[in-house]
């Protein structure tokens, strides 16, 4: 007997030795019961199975008895009254029940269906819950590796594909008047390009490339998507498209076009939620490498007013000057020269350059 089954005044408090006909054992029990023979054909049930949705609830056939309970009571009955340790698992109509088997003297067995369809849910909300959690940090992870716009366009891109949607198509601000687009469809290679592109041919994209002010993902109807907005080789027609901004740093990082075809679902609320989430984890990825590749040429402009020019021979000796970037810890002070050539030959060694002091220089740390 299930452990939240209390039994009925006068019942037996174990049913398995209890003759299935005597009815008072499991007729007045709160859980569905039904009776099977030997052939799996409905004998017996109580009021609670009437309440069964389908023919499980009112015909005593073999084929009203759902396919995963007449397989359970086929091997139970091979395996000679052998009762399984766990309980039994699966769907009548649109509820789940486990169910528990009581085998009789008789030969029949007694089902006892227990309605889990509420525990059964939150397990798959959790099961849900913990692989986009493990999506998200994975993609973090990968995005932050390199800090490299194209490389995480192509990251973010390919993971969309593989959790979110058949396909992905990331579209980055313009640079001039060309956009960077990244496709990518489950399962196969990412591509990405440099093209031109009409924001506007797409709805709700020109307003997720702005930025400012902020606007929610957006249902397209997939009859507007034009050509360039579907990677090639997408299998079948575009069944859903959702249109969602990759919000930045205080700057557009981009936008997430995700398709899904007609053999697919919709996206489903919670699915919508965690695509948001997705977005806002990319598009700070996005931004922050972009930020650094600006700041990486910003450096780059700066030292080559550092670096040392290039020295040549000068009257048969050879110069050489390297930079070196001081450390916080070190005191550097102390004169620094310009070599010049002198303007006529040199009659002496110690007269091969002549040098004037530039500035005098110290710091403190």
């Amino acid at each position: 007997m299930p452990p939240l089954v209390i039994p009925s005044p006068g019942s037996p408090t174990d049913p398995r030795g209890a003759d299935p006909g005597a009815g008072p054992s499991w007729g007045d029990a709160p859980y569905p019961v039904l009776v099977l023979d030997a052939n799996g054909t409905v004998v017996d049930r109580n009021r609670a199975a009437l309440l069964l949705p389908g023919p499980c609830g009112g015909s005593p056939s073999p084929d009203a008895v759902p396919a995963w309970l007449s397989d359970a009571h086929r091997r139970l009955a091979e395996e000679s009254g052998g009762v399984p340790a766990e309980p039994l698992t699966g769907e009548i109509g649109d509820r789940v029940y486990e169910a528990h088997p009581a085998p009789a003297a008789d030969g029949s067995v007694v089902w006892w269906l227990v309605d889990g369809t509420g525990r059964h849910l939150a397990e798959a909300a959790l099961h849900g819950a913990r692989e986009r959690a493990d999506t998200l940090a994975a993609l973090f992870s990968a995005l932050l590796s390199s800090l490299n716009v194209p490389r995480c366009a192509e990251v973010a891109a390919q993971m969309a594909a593989e959790h979110l949607a058949d396909a992905a198509v990331l579209v980055t601000p313009p640079v001039g008047r060309r956009h960077g687009v990244t496709r990518a469809r489950r399962g196969e290679p990412v591509v990405q390009e440099t093209r031109q592109v009409d924001p506007y041919s797409v709805p709700g994209l020109a307003e997720a490339l702005q930025g400012f002010p902020p606007v929610p993902a957006r249902w397209v109807n997939p009859g507007d998507i034009p050509g360039w907005a579907v990677p090639a080789g997408f299998a079948g027609p575009v069944g859903s498209v959702i249109v969602t901004p990759l919000p930045g740093h205080g700057v557009p990082a981009g936008a997430l076009i995700l398709l899904r075809s007609s053999a697919e679902r919709a996206f489903t609320p919670d699915e919508e939620m965690f695509a948001r989430i997705f977005a806002a984890r990319a598009g700070t990825a996005l931004s922050a490498a972009r930020l650094y590749g600006e700041q990486t040429s910003i450096t780059a402009t700066l030292m080559r007013e550092l670096l040392p020019p290039v020295l040549t021979a000068v009257h048969g000796v050879e110069y050489a000057g390297r930079y070196r970037t001081a450390a916080d810890h070190e005191r550097v002070g102390g004169d620094f020269y310009d070599v010049h050539p002198a303007p006529t030959p040199p009659r002496r060694p110690s007269s091969y350059w002549a040098t004037w002091p530039a500035r005098a220089w110290t710091r403190r740390s």
